[in-house]
């Protein structure tokens, strides 16, 4: 028998929220101009929120986001002339730190749509894909392709996990300011809070009386922490991941 021990983890709530002016005359004589603004803001509020679970700093009301969470483990990828094949060992080195750390399987890779169609793009001495879809039949294949693809889930598996697809994920990263990142994640260890019903839409038409405006604002609350056990992010960086060529 071992007595728990527990260390003070602090989360905090951030508000997202974004706004827009539209004129009253562009509702009244438009078709559902309305509409469409307010998905757009529904959008960039779920973009924002992804952006700053990968990317926030903590600071300035932003979430503490995986990348500056403390504790994670770090793999470099340093190559001149980047290749599948010199990454590839750098990603089972970034799937066996997560099972080194937190004793479990890490479950997604996280990477830019730059750097999975550096994946598709790669071949072989005689000219054939190295990333292919099973029902090919792949032989020595670095991935492969099976599932339904949608934003996000790129339909592609890794080691025999999903890639998924993020555009959020930063490019400008290293000293060229060129470089993107590879993250190998147990989402289990990912903890994400909602204020249900968020993101909230709200039209207002007293704001801008005077010139016939309505503002439309749409907001929500979130918390977010990868700090239970850090260990459970490997990320991958480096001269080998700066913007690839096709």
């Amino acid at each position: 028998n071992t007595n728990a021990d527990d260390t003070l983890l602090t989360v905090n709530v951030r508000t997202i929220a974004g706004q827009q002016d539209i004129s009253k005359q562009a509702i009244e004589r438009g078709t559902g101009i309305d509409q469409f603004i307010i998905q757009d803001l529904i959008r960039g509020w779920h973009t924002t929120l992804d952006n700053q679970i990968l990317n926030g700093t903590g600071a300035s009301g932003q979430i503490l986001g995986i990348t500056d969470t403390s504790g994670v483990n770090t793999v470099g990828f340093n190559e001149a002339s980047p290749t599948v094949a010199l990454l590839y060992p750098k990603l089972a080195d970034a799937y066996q730190k997560v099972q080194t750390s937190v004793y479990q399987n890490p479950t997604h890779w996280i990477m830019h749509p730059r750097r999975l169609a550096f994946l598709l793009a790669a071949v072989d001495s005689t000219g054939r894909p190295l990333v292919v879809p099973t029902v090919n039949g792949p032989m020595n294949a670095s991935a492969t392709g099976a599932a339904q693809a949608y934003y996000g889930n790129s339909g592609y598996s890794l080691m025999g996990l999903p890639i998924i697809a993020d555009a959020n994920v930063v490019t400008d990263n290293g000293a060229g300011d060129d470089e993107d990142r590879i993250y190998c994640v147990n989402a289990n260890e990912l903890h994400l809070w909602e204020q249900a019903g968020s993101p909230f839409a709200l039209n207002f038409d007293a704001t801008g009386a005077g010139s016939l405006t309505i503002k439309s604002v749409v907001y929500g609350y979130s918390a977010f922490t990868a700090g239970r056990y850090p260990g459970a992010v490997s990320i991958i960086s480096g001269t080998g991941l700066v913007a690839p060529t096709f």
